[in-house]
């Protein structure tokens, strides 16, 4: 069985724009949630997550974004989490992240695009 791929968009703290992160949820129920944060040296991807996150009070949206097909969720994780982050440009953020990844599983076939959630997410971005 396939699992479907979510991006949560999490309340804004400050005047920053909103955080993103991307959520898996598996066949079985299991939740998983990628995200890039930062660290000393810049921005980084963190360690995967592994608990419900609609738990969190914190997250404002979630845009289903499609489904990644039965046997293929490891390398997706694998890619997710290799996937390189930006911190020369000053306008990169999470959410420049995530589209990336989003476009990169797409082209190699790891993503089935739900129709619209793509100009949904490009609606809800924020510039830096």
């Amino acid at each position: 069985m396939n699992s479907r791929l979510t991006v949560l968009i999490y309340r804004a703290e400050t005047d920053e724009p909103c955080h993103w992160a991307i959520w898996i949820k598996d066949a079985n129920a299991k939740s998983i949630v990628l995200q890039v944060g930062l660290n000393k040296d810049g921005y980084c991807v963190e360690e995967p997550i592994f608990r419900d996150p609609l738990l969190s009070k914190r997250i404002k949206h979630a845009v289903y974004c499609g489904t990644i097909p039965s046997g293929e969720q490891d390398l997706a994780l694998s890619i997710i989490q290799n996937y390189p982050v930006n911190n020369e440009s000053a306008t990169w953020n999470c959410q420049a992240w995530i589209m990336e990844v989003l476009e990169g599983m797409e082209q190699t076939g790891l993503l089935h695009i739900a129709p619209g959630s793509r100009t949904t997410l490009g609606s809800m971005r924020q510039k830096v």
